[in-house]
């Protein structure tokens, strides 16, 4: 972090654009390492809620330390015993991580269900929040006060006060924190942001992004029920969190007592008092990546609306629904989603003068990157989908060769056109008509 702490508020702006993984979290150069002072001489990571998502993280730690990075994983906490897949040790829960991360079963200050044991071994370095989203302020918070670095996967916080509480504990520690966001570390974005800067597009005037998909077996319900998911297997109460509000306030899980529940346990996505649906675990991606091409971060209000159009299977949380926010550089941001159909809205900022498309696969090549549409201010209405400004005006037709992957296009239309892929760079022309300086939006 910088030595300038920013406000509460400002680093509740930019949390979320941290980090995009574990591994690009402790990836640093060699002489970096020298510089790092951990037990041992190694940087030690302890993992907190060692379900799917953080076998990820467990497989970039063991694979740098195969290549004799001073990184260990230490040790690992979950309130499921766990179970192996197929019989081979690298399944999800307590027990198989700590035998794939080579930690003894029995050694309860390394392999345990209660992460304070873990936060509070003096030998970790960092740790690893990948529990569900209820539990993230609280283990960060935890963590941050007992002096550790923290990396914690998105969603950073449940709440708004949740986030506040985070982002004061970090400002009295001293501590480097990282959010996983994923996409964060592809460069269109910033690309992207650095075209719109320029002044090319003109004001900013709305983004546009959604995520879409339609789930045969119901969003969230495709995680595994199984016979080793039990009372005798998981400590349900301490799942469930119910002795550590604080003073009322609810800085750490808030749910509410009740009879376990191994669908509710392992499918916790679907319920609002352990997680945000959509908003948190998937609006978040595309959310974080489009606001940081647009140069927006806090907007000044945000409505949205939703409900159960079809999943009607005693989730809690929407199957569709849409947010709107406004920011203070005059723009708007629009985001969408069901969980019962695939057709994206596809991602776009609009400009005065131009338009940018973004893609993962232009012209067939799938490699992202984003073009740009030129605007021909014409005065008159045109019916949506007519012969409007930007139908006369299309992109360049970029492609990229095997030989050397460079991109080709063919001469820009009228009113100017370009495109950036991320491998190779710019391509095609500006738009004709630019502002004299870059537009309000506000890196």
């Amino acid at each position: 972090m910088s030595a300038n702490k920013p406000s509460r508020r400002g680093f509740i702006k930019a949390s979320a654009t941290v980090g995009a993984a574990a591994g690009a979290a402790l990836s640093m150069p060699a002489t970096s390492y020298a510089k790092i002072v951990g037990a041992n001489g190694k940087i030690n990571v302890g993992f907190l809620g060692v379900g799917g998502r953080c076998q990820q993280h467990v497989d970039v730690i063991l694979h740098m330390q195969k290549e004799g990075k001073p990184v260990t994983p230490f040790a690992v906490c979950d309130v499921w015993d766990g179970q192996a897949v197929q019989g081979v040790i690298k399944g999800r829960g307590l027990y198989p991580t700590a035998e794939r991360c080579g930690i003894p079963k029995d050694d309860a200050k390394r392999v345990t269900k209660d992460y304070r044991e873990v936060i509070g071994n003096k030998d970790v370095d960092v740790i690893v929040v990948a529990t569900p989203d209820h539990w993230h302020a609280r283990m960060a918070i935890d963590a941050l006060e007992a002096g550790k670095d923290v990396y914690c996967e998105k969603p950073m916080t449940r709440t708004i006060p949740e986030a506040q509480a985070v982002v004061d504990a970090w400002n009295k520690s001293g501590r480097v924190m990282c959010v996983g966001v994923q996409s964060m570390a592809d460069p269109t974005w910033a690309e992207a942001h650095k075209y719109i800067a320029e002044g090319n597009i003109g004001h900013v005037l709305q983004g546009q992004t959604s995520y879409y998909r339609n789930s045969s077996v119901g969003q969230w319900r495709y995680y595994p029920l199984t016979k080793e998911m039990s009372p005798k297997t998981v400590d349900w109460d301490m799942w469930l969190g119910t002795k550590f509000d604080v003073n009322g306030e609810k800085l750490g899980p808030s749910a509410k007592d009740a009879p376990f529940d191994r669908a509710v346990w392992a499918q916790w996505r679907c319920y609002w008092q352990f997680g945000g649906g959509m908003f948190t675990d998937l609006f978040v991606h595309q959310t974080t990546h489009l606001i940081r091409a647009m140069g927006v971060r806090y907007p000044r209000r945000v409505v949205g609306a939703g409900g159960l159009y079809l999943e009607y299977d005693t989730r809690d949380v929407p199957d569709t629904a849409t947010v709107v926010a406004d920011y203070d550089e005059g723009c708007q941001f629009v985001v969408a989603a069901t969980m019962c159909n695939d057709t994206q809205l596809g991602e776009v900022i609009r400009g005065h003068l131009a338009t940018i498309k973004f893609s993962s696969a232009i012209n067939g090549d799938f490699i992202k990157g984003f073009e740009v549409y030129g605007q021909n201010i014409a005065g008159g209405p045109q019916k949506p989908g007519g012969a409007g400004a930007t139908s006369r005006c299309t992109p360049t037709r970029a492609r990229s060769t095997k030989k050397n992957r460079r991109w080709k296009s063919r001469r820009p239309t009228l009113c100017g056109t370009t495109s950036w892929n991320a491998s190779a760079g710019r391509t095609g022309r500006r738009c004709a008509r630019r502002t004299s300086g870059p537009p309000r939006s506000r890196p």
